[in-house]
């Protein structure tokens, strides 16, 4: 069965004032049934941005993008090699995927970024 996946920003409505940061999910859909993975990345709700579920106006956001991006590629590619293979991918599947994959996306990254600027050492704490 086909899931279908996208970002959510702030799933649980805790952003109530613009000082306040929401953290952006990963949102998998499949036959009826929703299950959202955590990103570890939260952002403000003016550097979200739904229709293009990118993170804009962030001074880490093509950093923080390439996490995003890593996500869903890793979770589509293995929903791909299933489905090729007439093999059983569900919901539990992610959640192992996402799991295992320790993307390492804290405040410790766009920290990083500030200071550096290098997407080379940014990687290094980021295990894919």
């Amino acid at each position: 069965m086909q899931i279908d996946f996208s970002f959510e920003f702030d799933q649980k409505n805790k952003v109530k004032k613009a000082t306040d940061k929401g953290l952006i999910q990963l949102r998998a859909y499949c036959g009826g049934k929703r299950k959202y993975f955590t990103t570890k990345i939260s952002v403000y709700q003016t550097e979200w941005n739904e229709q293009k579920q990118r993170i804009v106006r962030h001074s880490d956001a093509d950093q923080l993008n390439n996490i995003l991006d890593t996500m869903i590629s890793k979770v589509s590619t293995a929903q791909t090699k299933a489905l090729v293979n007439n093999e059983y991918f569900g919901l539990d599947i992610v959640k192992m995927i996402i799991e295992t994959q320790k993307f390492k996306t804290g405040c410790f990254i766009p920290k990083v970024a500030s200071k550096n600027r290098n997407i080379n050492e940014i990687n290094t704490f980021i295990h894919f």
